[in-house]
């Protein structure tokens, strides 16, 4: 069990052992394992359905970038 302090006033504030806490939040944290290969299959990886655009407002060179499946939906990485 552990205390994360938000202290948003200027005097310190000291959490010692025993004190009692009166608002919790408890939060699961999820982890996705991704699979690793040896190789991307060059079909899959060239596939006509997939595409790369900036987006909207955001001139070449600067700003995230996404891929886009066409069929499906909007995934960012990366950046321009």
């Amino acid at each position: 069990m552990g205390v994360v302090l938000f202290n948003y006033s200027e005097a310190d504030f000291t959490v010692k052992p025993r004190d009692r806490v009166i608002e919790i939040i408890v939060q699961v944290i999820a982890t996705q394992e991704v699979p690793g290969v040896e190789d991307l299959d060059a079909i899959v990886r060239r596939s006509p359905r997939w595409r790369t655009t900036p987006p909207s407002g955001v001139p070449q060179g600067g700003g995230p970038r996404r891929f886009v499946h066409t069929s499906r939906e909007v995934v960012w990485l990366g950046s321009w």
